[in-house]
């Protein structure tokens, strides 16, 4: 029905010429709210975050570095400084094993990327260097600390062993006269069980006397070899017995005893948490790419 146009001319039109009915007709405006504005981050306000962020992680990793620097001086000071000594610490700290050019370039990563290490040794001031960047926010001191201080103590209990037995091993280099044939005779026997009498291959015997041409080795190759690979829980006594039975001719030597179950070796505690490294981890995974020796480091999975 067209009330409208019937109802407009009883009813006289306003200033603006629209009649009361058509007024009423109209529909009023309905009130909006505002929508809420939220504050949107901007660049400036998260590199402000970053920025904080890296600032907390200098603090946190300046402080954990203030307590483990006492044993870092330490661990240097009993492995000479010497990469292939230091290689096991790293190992640990990673908790997989970590050959001599990886450790090379986590510690002196300056160096020719596929050299290999002999008697390359680094500063105090660089083995800090190379722990610093590899501890991360969720990283405390003792995890650094535990691993340090029992490889300080495997490489003091080493060098003490080998200092009482240097007269004995400079009798067996002369006695030899330092042929790495007959050198590889000792380090067979010197081997936990069940290798014991297992012969090295000439390849492996000159990487562990760090001896990579020639036949001969020197006496403080086989010092540094021996005080490398001692441990703490070798025995004197069995060491002594077998480099004296290498003092007398091959007919004469004495029968080693048989095979008996190794020495207790340390079994790290996987359910403790470990540092992280995760810079060091990434050096590892970048080595068999870069020396397309893909099989080299099996089953790369880190705790």
């Amino acid at each position: 029905m067209q009330l409208t146009g019937a109802l407009s001319s009883h009813y006289p039109a306003n200033e603006h010429g629209c009649t009361e009915v058509q007024l009423l007709n109209i529909p009023k405006p309905q009130t909006q709210t505002s929508p809420v504005k939220r504050p949107q981050p901007t660049r400036a306000d998260g590199g402000a975050t970053r920025q904080a962020d890296m600032a907390d992680l200098q603090d946190h990793v300046s402080q954990e570095m203030t307590k483990l620097y006492p044993l870092i001086v330490d661990l240097h000071k009993t492995s000479l400084g010497n990469i292939l000594t230091l290689a096991p610490v790293i190992s640990d700290l990673i908790r997989h094993p970590v050959p001599p050019q990886v450790a090379t370039r986590i510690l002196r990563p300056q160096d020719d990327r596929f050299s290999l290490p002999c008697l390359d040794s680094i500063t105090s001031a660089e083995l800090v260097s190379a722990l610093e960047p590899c501890m991360a926010a969720c990283d405390t001191a003792q995890m650094y600390k535990d691993v340090i201080l029992r490889h300080t103590t495997r490489l003091c209990t080493a060098d003490t062993i080998v200092g009482n037995m240097l007269d004995m091993i400079l009798d067996f280099h002369i006695f030899v006269e330092g042929d790495l044939t007959k050198i590889r005779l000792l380090l067979a026997d010197l081997a936990p069980s069940p290798h014991t009498d297992d012969a090295l291959p000439m390849e492996m015997t000159g990487s562990l006397l760090q001896c990579y041409s020639g036949t001969a080795c020197s006496f403080p190759n086989i010092l540094r070899c021996l005080k490398r690979f001692v441990c703490e829980h070798d025995l004197e006594e069995r060491l002594i017995s077998v480099i004296a039975g290498h003092l007398l001719p091959s007919k004469s030597r004495p029968e080693l005893p048989g095979p008996t179950d190794p020495p207790p070796r340390h079994q790290l505690d996987t359910s403790l948490p470990g540092p992280t490294c995760s810079l060091w981890r990434e050096t590892l995974r970048e080595w068999p790419i870069d020396c397309e020796a893909f099989e080299a480091v099996p089953q790369m999975n880190f705790p």
